[in-house]
């Protein structure tokens, strides 16, 4: 049998799962002396408009624990949208610590905005799929609503 480790639970790969590797975190995040991964610290995306085409450029600052400290990590990277622009810094920003976030990719991006007089909310939701050796193993969505588009795709990443 082929096991692997995660949050220090072994988990038998041929069965394994987004949600009991969520399961195996949670339990994991409750013990006395849980270390955090990552933190984040901020981000900053910026819609600017260049020669009549939309740019995104994402800014993305995170603490990764490394050796028992935590190391500061700021990446940028631009995309088609708000998003891509995220999506794409917080992979470059994790990936050398983190290199099986590579298989994580957004398959489908939907937002609904909901509106009460002047202001309003927006409701984003991500579809994931995992690879595993270029092929969809599994898909799975996550949703966040909030005042901002950024913001909500933010906490669904």
């Amino acid at each position: 049998m082929n096991e692997k480790a995660y949050a220090g639970e072994k988990v038998d790969e041929a069965t394994l799962s987004l949600g009991k590797i969520a399961q195996a975190l949670e339990k994991r995040r409750a013990q006395p002396g849980y270390i955090a991964p990552f933190r984040v610290k901020g981000r900053k995306v910026i819609d600017q408009v260049m020669e009549g085409v939309n740019v995104y450029d994402a800014t993305f600052s995170v603490e990764v624990c490394q050796d028992g400290g935590y190391m500061d990590v700021v990446e940028v990277a631009s995309g088609e949208g708000p998003l891509d622009s995220l999506h794409g810094v917080i992979v470059k920003a994790l990936k050398p610590f983190f290199p099986c976030i590579e298989n994580l990719r957004v398959g489908n991006f939907i937002s609904h905005g909901f509106t009460e007089g002047l202001k309003g909310d927006v409701e984003v939701i991500l579809h994931f799929e995992r690879l595993k050796e270029g092929s969809v193993v599994e898909r799975f969505s996550e949703s966040c609503r909030s005042q901002s588009i950024v913001t909500a795709t933010e906490c669904v990443l």
